[in-house]
């Protein structure tokens, strides 16, 4: 059912794609599965696509053609940058290509698709827009607290009430409801709006008695939830994504579109609120896009060896000049001289180098880790 919101949500073959665009998200849809031939693509194209003019054209920019071998023919393969257009939500997914897509995005692009390609709010025909509802009314809210609910509270002992597979659909329904409000805020149309508030904003600070968990809203929960993979980081298989980090941006987008949110999640979350203050600080702030704990490590990590590689460096040239010095203040000795103390000049130097480049390597090391 959460599948079915998002795509009745966000599909636009018929209401709002052009047939070139259109052309070119059925050509990525079946790419992604897997590299084709000419025949093949067509083949596999919806009839109406098939004797579009443009085929080829769009063809070629989206993937790179591999001239035929031997007994092999010639195929396409899909193109690094049009990974990013992969919808998960195609209505023509099988259960089986859309596994081998997300195996071949890993591969391709070294980032989880279900954490990478979330469903987003594009434009849509002027008499749809009201569609946009769907996804931020009060019911989606209430659907979506009760699946994080049961993933935060569920027994151990027992299978989790919400699975991980509708556990994650949940939080792409509640990220594309976010950035239904996040356009329409920024473009001034209220047509995801009733009486005047946005419902999933309004209600999601408000606290239900929920008898032994305690007085619990949307936001609370959602912390709970984020402190709890980010604690066990077992969520489908560790080290793909990371699931605390996607829903820190979503507690970040309501803090950023909900000053009520904000206040009450500055005592659930001061890291959040903090997080999002120095987003606000950079102008980092157009999109809902988030970057993993672990990449920030890996980042600062990277800036403090930029840091040591420069110092080493600075040191590296003042040995070599201590060296030229040496050689000049030398140049009246005796050549025995010299040849005993130009063996002991290229060992030091050796040994120095030799050690930069261990620490390289170690800095290397920690930060792959």
């Amino acid at each position: 059912m959460l599948t079915l919101i998002i795509q009745i949500v966000k599909e636009r073959r018929f209401s709002g794609l052009s047939p070139s665009e259109c052309l070119q998200r059925e050509l990525v849809h079946k790419l992604s599965t897997g590299d084709a031939t000419r025949s093949q693509l067509v083949k596999s194209l919806p009839r109406e696509f098939s004797k579009i003019d443009k085929l080829q054209q769009v063809l070629d920019r989206i993937a790179a053609y591999s001239n035929p071998s031997g007994m092999n023919q010639g195929t396409y393969k899909l193109r690094t940058p049009y990974w990013k257009e992969l919808d998960l939500y195609h209505p023509r997914w099988n259960s089986k290509e859309l596994q081998v897509a997300e195996e071949r995005y890993m591969q391709f692009c070294n980032a989880s698709a279900l954490t990478s390609q979330l469903p987003k709010w594009t434009k849509i025909y002027p008499p749809l827009g009201g569609i946009a509802k769907i996804a931020t009314c009060k019911t989606v809210l209430q659907i979506v607290r009760a699946v994080v609910f049961y993933a935060v509270f569920s027994d151990k002992s027992n299978a989790s009430c919400a699975p991980d597979d509708v556990l994650l659909t949940a939080l792409h329904l509640l990220y594309l409801a976010l950035d239904i409000c996040y356009m329409h805020r920024g473009s001034g149309d209220c047509s995801c709006y009733g009486d005047d508030v946005i419902p999933i904003l309004a209600l999601a600070s408000e606290e239900l008695s929920l008898s032994k968990y305690g007085d619990q809203s949307l936001l609370s929960l959602l912390v709970l939830l984020m402190r709890k993979y980010r604690k066990e980081n077992d969520f489908v298989e560790a080290g793909i994504f990371d699931l605390s980090s996607l829903i820190g941006s979503l507690l970040e987008k309501f803090a950023e579109l909900q000053y009520e949110c904000k206040i009450k999640l500055q005592d659930l979350a001061p890291d959040v609120v903090n997080q999002l203050a120095q987003s606000v600080s950079t102008g980092d702030t157009n999109n809902l896009e988030f970057v993993p704990d672990s990449d920030k490590r890996k980042a600062k990590a990277r800036e403090r060896q930029a840091a040591k590689m420069g110092k080493m460096r600075a040191q590296q040239s003042e040995f070599l000049k201590s060296i030229d010095s040496s050689a000049e203040a030398g140049a009246g000795d005796s050549n025995l001289g010299k040849e005993r103390s130009d063996p002991d000049v290229r060992c030091n130097y050796e040994e120095a180098t030799q050690g930069m480049i261990d620490l390289s390597r170690r800095l290397d090391m920690r930060i792959m880790r």
